[in-house]
């Protein structure tokens, strides 16, 4: 839901995840959106810790989980340390396969996904404000 309150050129909106300054589309650096904003953040904290948690119990190493699941290494180093791109539900999926295949863990894709929910609720702010002309 959406509300407005006129000031004189501009108006605020309450809005989700935006902070634009009047007359422009740019994000801002307060913006979660931003690069500046996520640099240094860490924002899979929960799923890059339970994703490794997982992967030592099944007695893998980084790089053959990541022949199994046909993610690269390099992104799973990054999950791991809680940075890079959000995963999807289809690598959360080939990751829970890959883990439960060699370990016989049950519900690995199930607690994967509830940790990256998790960690999407944790950085999404309840509201913030953007101007808009």
């Amino acid at each position: 839901m959406r509300k407005s309150i006129s000031a004189s050129s501009s108006y605020f909106v309450a809005g989700k995840s935006r902070y634009h300054k009047a007359g422009t589309s740019n994000m801002m650096e307060g913006d979660p959106r931003s690069a500046r904003y996520r640099m240094g953040i860490n924002m899979l904290k929960k799923f890059g810790q339970l994703l490794e948690e997982k992967r030592l119990q099944a007695k893998l190493t980084i790089q053959e989980l990541a022949t199994i699941s046909g993610i690269s290494a390099d992104r799973l180093e990054a999950f791991e340390k809680g940075s890079g791109d959000l995963p999807n539900f289809d690598m959360c999926y080939k990751l829970g396969q890959a883990i439960s295949s060699r370990s016989g863990q049950m519900f690995v894709l199930q607690d994967l996904w509830q940790a990256l929910r998790s960690d999407k609720l944790e950085r999404t702010p309840t509201t913030e404000l953007f101007f808009v002309n």
